[in-house]
């Protein structure tokens, strides 16, 4: 993912302007300032051409992008928009120094360290208990997902099938009952679960910043465990997890890297838990599930049109009432962490999306994205937010 690398493809871009309905920061703006080919020339001639000079105001519009990956999903000429703001905020790390490479390098630290992420995190949920922490995080839990379930998990009957489960972050450290409600139904699914040790962060949180070499550090880390574990499917349950594994991480390395022939091994194997789950359907599910439901499709989600989508999945499998959203695929503002740098402007793109929910009169909203979840709920705390699979849990109880 260097800047370079990105030269000619970046002149790709025809300035056709259809990355507008793909915007959220457009859409909340309305000036063409934050479009995708505005930020494609600037970064080409200060960055690149070096014809201008890196001004605060080139890095608050470089900064200013959720990287929903909206715009490179939408282009027409398969510009990836999200990755070439990647390259060009890790150059603009070069220049910025001080304080702020200060606090990158800790960050990247922290992430790196799963040990001190650990720590952070019980810290975090005893302040939070007592009042002492700010409240624009999650409830950290004070019982991390691996903390509960660790090892070699096997069904009570004779198992049809071993896999692997990688929780993300968000699993593990705010909404472990993500990852009981994934291990609970494969287990009943007659379904071995490898936890393996000494997994961490997936390195898109890194990538964000523009920490190319810290991501690259802790991909090749879960690559390399991930590929020395015998087992028919890795699973995910996070869609940004996902998409770090199979797009963006396999771009960090060389093509002769020797890690890529594990890469291309372990990505072979990945598949979302919820598609897993439902093509397996025919084992220990039952339709119990009332009520109704809406939901969010998350922006890291792989849109490819093939398979059936998480609504209709769960009403396979469920039998529950889908009140489908205007707009279920719009940005809901969160954009991983970005609502702490900019809360107007989430907030703005939020409540686009709250009014399309509260239209619906729905019992449940889901979504597959643990930051998705949090920041949503947070702007309608009257309703019940959940993952996909919890809301599958409920129909086997």
């Amino acid at each position: 993912m260097k800047l370079e690398d990105y030269k000619d493809i970046s002149a790709r871009c025809s300035q056709c302007n259809f990355c507008q309905a793909a915007c959220p920061v457009f859409r909340s703006k309305g000036s063409e300032n934050w479009l995708a080919r505005n930020r494609l020339n600037l970064i080409r001639e200060v960055l690149i051409e070096k014809t201008m000079e890196p001004t605060p105001r080139f890095t608050e519009i470089l900064e200013t992008c959720l990287l929903c990956t909206g715009c490179t999903q939408s282009c027409s000429s398969m510009v990836p928009v999200d990755e070439i703001i990647i390259a060009a905020r890790s150059r603009m790390a070069e220049y910025a120094g001080g304080v702020s490479s200060l606090k990158k390098k800790l960050f990247s630290g922290v992430i790196k360290n799963s040990s001190a992420m650990n720590l952070m995190v019980k810290a975090g949920a005893v302040a939070q208990k007592f009042g002492m922490a700010p409240g624009n995080l999650p409830q950290m839990s004070s019982k991390p997902f691996f903390s509960r379930r660790s090892g070699t998990l096997k069904p009570d009957g004779t198992a049809e099938a071993r896999v692997a489960y990688y929780a993300g972050c968000g699993t593990n450290f705010f909404y472990p009952e993500t990852g009981e409600a994934a291990t609970d139904i494969l287990l009943k699914m007659n379904t071995e679960v490898i936890i393996p040790e000494g997994l961490t962060c997936c390195g898109i949180p890194l990538l964000s910043e523009g920490d190319i070499e810290g991501a690259a550090e802790v991909f090749r880390k879960n690559i390399e465990i991930l590929a020395s574990i015998e087992c028919d499917k890795i699973l995910m349950e996070c869609t940004s997890c996902i998409m770090m594994f199979m797009k963006k991480g396999p771009k960090l390395f060389a093509a002769d890297d020797p890690v890529m022939e594990k890469v291309k091994a372990v990505n072979a194997k990945i598949e979302n838990a919820l598609t897993y789950i439902y093509q397996k359907k025919n084992s220990g599910i039952n339709k119990k599930a009332q009520g109704s439901f809406t939901c969010h499709v998350p922006c890291h989600l792989n849109k490819s049109g093939k398979g059936p989508g998480t609504a209709e999945i769960l009403q396979a499998l469920t039998g529950a009432e889908y009140r489908e959203l205007d707009e279920p695929e719009s940005c809901c503002g969160a954009g991983g962490a970005y609502y702490m740098k900019d809360k107007e402007l989430s907030e703005t793109i939020r409540e686009i999306k709250l009014k399309d929910i509260r239209k619906r009169e729905a019992s449940v909203l889901v979504t597959e994205c643990p930051m998705c979840r949090y920041y949503i709920s947070r702007g309608i705390p009257e309703m019940e937010v959940m993952h996909p699979l919890e809301f599958i849990k409920v129909s086997m109880i």
